[in-house]
């Protein structure tokens, strides 16, 4: 791939250019440290967990939320898509 994502004790999640290492968008939307990310399959989105208990799915083009999934008990220190990119776990 293209490019990294990161996750941060800023709450946030950022995509890095592999080749240039400039950070090319920063996605803004826990309110606590994200401890996990994971792209899809195909590249086109990020899943990322943090500490207040949610995973937020992103889209990369536009640097959007698409979804924020709630009911974890604790902080999400594991995050996964299926192998189609259907599913998030």
């Amino acid at each position: 791939g293209k490019r990294v994502a990161t996750g941060s004790w800023d709450k946030t999640v950022r995509l890095w250019d592999v080749a240039s290492g400039s950070c090319e968008a920063v996605l803004e939307g826990h309110s606590r440290e994200v401890t996990i990310v994971a792209f899809s399959p195909d590249g086109k989105r990020v899943v990322s967990g943090s500490r207040e208990k949610t995973v937020c799915l992103w889209d990369v083009a536009s640097g959007s939320r698409e979804a924020v999934l709630k009911g974890n008990s604790s902080g999400v220190t594991s995050v996964a898509f299926s192998p189609d990119g259907k599913r998030v776990a």
